[in-house]
């Protein structure tokens, strides 16, 4: 009923949408587009193939479908969206173009700030292990090995040999990034992390979004990806050891709010042990009391900031 009722559908394509619901939209000759035409892909890799030999999952071409978590890809993805959009409503074509626009630009400054983001991390810990193989466009663009004990197929189950083979990596190469998904059953990864004595460090976003909070929209799931990914490479909660100082900072009282830029503690601290530890005593000057502290995310800098009341 709801693809009789549809004026459009967008498909991603590349074998993402299992081929009934293609033909149930052949079918009903209801105008559809495959919104990855025209974008650069990448091939499932040979270890992905001997994960997944049986394609009963969403995949049934050699290539990823997962093009989305790339920004810089979506440029042609989100082009095709509004040519689509306008091809069954000319009418809005003005209204369409604008809102693409607008969009590339939102993609170009989502690609800076995971460029940021990643690049603050050395090469050598870039190295993430999740549920299935769906960060292999995100891998590729930002130079991260994302391991999988599934490929890109989300209901082939891992052969032994292949957890295995995982589980040596994470012990050698000494991995702590591991990552449940949002849409699979997070035993086997959880299994990995108890076989590693790796602590599952959070969840992130791979082929669906959310109806509301962090994940429901691209933008907001790509960063939340991001900073979720970030997050356990710089520990907040780390207390120095006693009498220990990087540095003293002089918090004026005159303010209702201070912010202090801490790139250069972050940055020494992360040439040791990738941990930051603050300790903070305060002597109630003007007798205001620090109530609230909390660090700030800047695409520039990051930031701490303090603030007061009366």
């Amino acid at each position: 009923q709801k693809i009789r009722a549809a004026k459009l559908v967008l498909l991603n394509g590349l074998g993402l949408e299992k081929a009934e619901f293609k033909r149930a939209v052949e079918q009903n000759k209801i105008p559809y587009a495959a919104v990855s035409d025209g974008v650069s892909t990448l091939k499932m890799t040979e270890e992905h193939d001997n994960h997944h030999s049986d394609h009963k999952g969403h995949n049934h071409s050699d290539l990823d479908p997962h093009v989305w978590h790339d920004p810089l890809r979506m440029f042609t993805y989100a082009a095709n969206v509004a040519n689509a959009l306008i091809k069954v409503d000319p009418q809005g074509k003005a209204y369409y173009l604008q809102r693409l626009n607008t969009y590339h630009g939102e993609l170009k400054n989502l690609h800076i700030y995971a460029s940021q983001q990643f690049n603050a991390v050395p090469k050598s810990k870039r190295k993430v292990l999740t549920g299935h193989g769906a960060f292999g466009y995100m891998g590729k663009r930002y130079d991260i090995q994302f391991i999988a004990p599934q490929g890109l197929n989300t209901e082939a189950e891992p052969s032994a040999r292949a957890v295995a083979a995982i589980i040596r990596q994470i012990r050698q190469e000494g991995i702590k990034a591991v990552f449940v998904e949002n849409i699979k059953d997070d035993r086997m990864v959880k299994r990995i992390a108890a076989e590693t004595g790796i602590k599952v460090q959070g969840k992130l976003y791979s082929d669906a979004l959310s109806q509301k909070g962090e994940g429901k929209t691209y933008l907001d799931m790509y960063r939340y990806n991001d900073d979720t990914w970030q997050e356990i490479f710089v520990s907040w909660n780390n207390a120095p050891q006693k009498q220990s100082k990087i540095q003293t900072l002089d918090i004026p009282a005159n303010k209702d709010s201070y912010q202090i830029d801490i790139t250069d503690l972050v940055t020494k601290e992360r040439r040791n042990d990738d941990n930051i530890g603050f300790y903070f005593s305060s002597r109630d000057k003007a007798n205001k009391k620090i109530v609230s502290m909390y660090s700030k995310e800047s695409t520039q800098k990051p930031y701490i900031i303090f603030r007061y009341y009366d």
